[in-house]
């Protein structure tokens, strides 16, 4: 059975809905390949408030098991994900929501995963280290990666500013 990833926002009451998706479920969805590894502590709760008749709060507690590769030396390996995101939707397409922080919405049909994707995809930090920042020490690829030329060794770089500290000199 596949999942379902999409939540009609004219069907959530007053009080509001909460969505849970548990280990099993989110290994469902084709969405979360790319994000997550399959783990039965994974989870995905949303909770959605209406805010008047047109607008919504989306409160949504992301734990996943991620595959990442180091940005040093491009070995693979997994670490947890765990976020709390909020999003506010609007389905009024004549106002300016967008100014005020809303997501203006075509159709009342609210696409959950691809938020998920999004949430995980902008909270991961852009450079990952397999060992943190002792991934020098550690990595068993680091001495290939210096020879082959593909990173160069960060303590004999020369000072970038040293041409222009010199500049400065002679013109002073």
């Amino acid at each position: 059975m596949k999942l379902q990833n999409e939540i009609n926002l004219n069907l959530v009451p007053d009080e509001g809905e909460n969505f849970s998706f548990d280990a099993e479920a989110i290994k469902k969805s084709s969405a979360f390949d790319e994000i997550a590894l399959f783990h039965e502590s994974n989870s995905i709760n949303i909770f959605i408030t209406p805010i008047g008749s047109k607008h919504f709060e989306v409160k949504a507690e992301i734990n996943l098991k991620r595959p990442l590769n180091c940005s040093r030396c491009g070995e693979g390996f997994e670490d947890w994900f765990k976020e709390t995101s909020t999003e506010y939707l609007s389905l009024d397409k004549d106002e300016e929501g967008e100014d005020k922080g809303f997501l203006i919405l075509e159709s009342p049909k609210w696409t959950w995963s691809t938020f998920v994707v999004e949430s995980v995809e902008l909270e991961t930090p852009y450079q990952l280290y397999k060992n943190g920042e002792k991934c020098l020490e550690y990595c068993v690829h680091y001495d290939e990666a210096v020879k082959k030329g593909w990173i160069s060794i960060e303590e004999n770089k020369p000072n970038a500013f040293s041409a222009l500290e010199s500049l400065k000199g002679k013109l002073n």
